[in-house]
């Protein structure tokens, strides 16, 4: 899969590393945005008081 990486020179590999660091790094903060979204809507407090995993 990464055969292309054997003979690349240096720039080529860090750059490399580089995008696959930067994706994961964006990656990671979306999960963490969807997590957010997901536990803000299921905790959110109702006019009662009460919240939604109450119900």
């Amino acid at each position: 899969m990464f055969d292309f990486l054997a003979g690349a020179s240096d720039v080529t590999k860090s750059l490399f590393l580089m995008v696959v660091g930067v994706l994961g790094t964006h990656a990671t903060l979306l999960l963490f945005f969807i997590m957010i979204k997901v536990l803000l809507k299921v905790f959110t407090r109702n006019a009662d008081g009460s919240t939604n995993a109450e119900q």
